[in-house]
């Protein structure tokens, strides 16, 4: 189970907290590697300081991804 403190950071940050496997039964990702993956982007946030941080994007899975050409 994710902390709240960690789902907070990590949903701050744009990480998924849920997958859909091939026969589309959604999980939970793993507490680990959620902690792992927002270790990695809080370093590489704090490098990119006074540059532009574009606001993270947060997609519903249980819906397709809209895609246009430009």
């Amino acid at each position: 189970m994710i902390g709240e403190a960690l789902r907070e950071r990590a949903v701050e940050l744009g990480v998924e907290l849920a997958y859909e496997d091939v026969d589309q039964v959604l999980h939970d990702a793993d507490p680990v590697v959620v902690a792992q993956v927002v270790g990695v982007l809080e370093a590489d946030r704090a490098r990119v300081t006074g540059h532009d941080i574009v606001a993270s994007i947060h997609l519903d899975p249980r819906r397709p991804v809209e895609v246009s050409a430009r």
